[in-house]
């Protein structure tokens, strides 16, 4: 829903590979040009494994050009089952899984993937929910970070310096 703020806990390339001469799209899987299982790839999908259970996971679907025509729109909605559109989740995710670097995403929608009609978009509330769940997920880090600051019972560090 258009404020909804969620996670993406997987994401999938969207136009990354070949378009043929007869118009038919073949992703760099189809086309052999990699192999769905190749580091950081798991059956073509990227994901995210040690992302925490902080709010309701969706796929992306992570293009280069956003749809806003019914006809591209139900094409890649065919092609790729996905829950939302972004334009950078493969690229953090590609990245961050090959340099082995913890990450979170969190995307807040501003509007619904249909025939383009920014009248529809919502970007204040979508902005605004961002904040607040960006502000609980700082606290939360914090107590965090607390608690690992806290020593267990009966530890006595043999350093003098803590």
């Amino acid at each position: 829903k258009i404020g909804e703020v969620v996670q993406v806990r997987k994401t999938i390339f969207g136009d990354l590979g070949i378009e043929q001469s007869n118009g038919d799209f073949q992703t760099l899987f189809d086309a052999k040009l990699t192999d769905l299982y190749q580091i950081p790839f798991n059956n073509g999908i990227l994901e995210n494994p040690n992302a925490p259970n902080f709010l309701k996971d969706v796929v992306a679907l992570s293009v280069n050009k956003v749809h806003g025509h019914s006809q591209s729109i139900a094409s890649i909605s065919k092609q790729i089952p996905a829950d939302i559109e972004t334009m950078e989740s493969a690229a953090v995710f590609y990245t961050c899984l090959l340099e082995n670097v913890p990450f979170i995403e969190i995307r807040s929608i501003s509007n619904i993937v249909e025939n383009r009609n920014k009248s529809n978009w919502n970007i204040p509330l979508a902005l605004d929910n961002l904040t607040l769940e960006i502000i609980n997920l700082l606290g939360l880090m914090e107590e965090l970070n607390d608690m690992n600051k806290r020593k267990p019972a009966g530890f006595h560090s043999t350093n003098q310096n803590h």
